[in-house]
């Protein structure tokens, strides 16, 4: 269970230029769940009490994801990937993370993991909402100040204007040929392709398609 802190933070504490905002397209569910976010009432005081009682989990929500779900993670939101969900991330150009707890899982060595109590405790938006994930409404899954996260499902051949941003295209279902000018790539599920800026480029779907498109705003 974890938390990313904002651009502000990472450069005051000289931990890099950017913090780290992310969002989960959820690819597939056998009935999983996600942790996002706190439960109503918990404050910084409940949730120092529940890590020094080893009850984390008691603290944080957890929500049911099912396939198609977006799940938007701001800095500052306490999160977990829970058993049984795969999912599609998008996210700033950044490592930071901060530990809160680790479900006490030893490593290779039998050691347990760093946590990062105190940074974490620095970072969390308390008394945010827990973020409901929330399934896709037309072409637009997320826009932020950081990233740009579009989903298309396509049976026929669709035409992308050029745009300023450079586009990670990867097919979640179906294959397609993806072609630019004199360029074109042969993409099968869960394949991606780099699209330079400046640039139009066709889809053409060879079974009915669908693909994720992640930009950075301009």
């Amino acid at each position: 269970i974890q938390v990313h802190p904002d651009d502000i933070y990472a450069r005051e504490k000289q931990l890099g230029n950017f913090g780290k905002m992310e969002a989960w397209y959820v690819l597939r569910s056998d009935d999983g769940r996600v942790a996002s976010g706190l439960k109503a009432g918990i404050d910084k005081q409940a949730l120092v009490a529940a890590v020094e009682s080893g009850k984390v989990e008691d603290a944080v929500e957890f929500l049911p994801v099912s396939e198609g779900d977006i799940v938007y993670l701001r800095p500052g939101s306490v999160h977990a990937l829970c058993r049984g969900v795969m999912v599609y991330e998008v996210q700033q150009s950044s490592s930071i993370t901060f530990r809160l707890y680790d479900y006490k899982r030893p490593d290779a060595d039998g050691n347990l993991r760093e946590l990062h109590i105190d940074q974490s405790l620095d970072v969390i938006n308390f008394g945010d909402p827990a973020i409901v994930p929330a399934p896709v409404s037309g072409t637009t899954a997320v826009e932020s100040e950081h990233f740009i996260l579009e989903q298309f499902t396509i049976e026929a051949t669709h035409q992308h204007e050029a745009r300023d941003s450079f586009c990670c295209l990867t097919v979640i279902a179906g294959s397609a040929e993806v072609g630019s000018d004199d360029v074109s790539a042969h993409l099968e599920l869960a394949e991606t392709v780099v699209v330079p800026a400046n640039r139009a480029f066709k889809v053409n779907p060879l079974e009915p398609t669908t693909y994720l498109i992640s930009s950075v705003p301009t």
